[in-house]
């Protein structure tokens, strides 16, 4: 009987642990689960415009010098940005906020606009 309680053990520990790493490396919810978007990234257009998306769910983004920050979830392949008014033009409840269809191939991110169609962005990582 020990033997086999020492299995089972070793079986939920693994289980616990593989659970643990697949939603630090892909899940949706909150910024620090989506590790695909975690990190620096630069307009691939004129390098200008940036993001910074951190693994706690904060993030900051500018145009050269100039910056905001805001707080990030995901979820079903969609991005939702809140942040203040001057940098957000929707507003979802009263709080400023956008949310964006996005793909992550190798080092660029693309970001689709869920409101205006064909309005897209790509991003290199640094």
């Amino acid at each position: 009987m020990k033997k086999n309680t020492g299995r089972i053990v070793v079986s939920l520990m693994l289980l616990v642990l593989a659970l643990g790493v697949m939603t630090a490396c892909g899940g949706s919810g909150s910024g620090g689960g989506e590790h695909a978007l975690v990190g620096s990234w630069t307009s691939a257009v004129d390098g200008q415009f940036w993001y910074n998306f951190n693994a706690n769910g904060n993030g900051t983004r500018g145009l050269g010098v100039d910056s905001e920050s805001f707080s990030w979830t995901t979820s079903g392949g969609r991005v939702t940005m809140t942040g203040s008014p001057s940098l957000y033009a929707t507003f979802a409840e009263g709080v400023p906020q956008e949310v964006w269809s996005y793909s992550v191939r190798g080092n660029t991110v693309t970001f689709t606009s869920d409101l205006i169609p064909g309005y897209e962005f790509v991003f290199n990582r640094d």
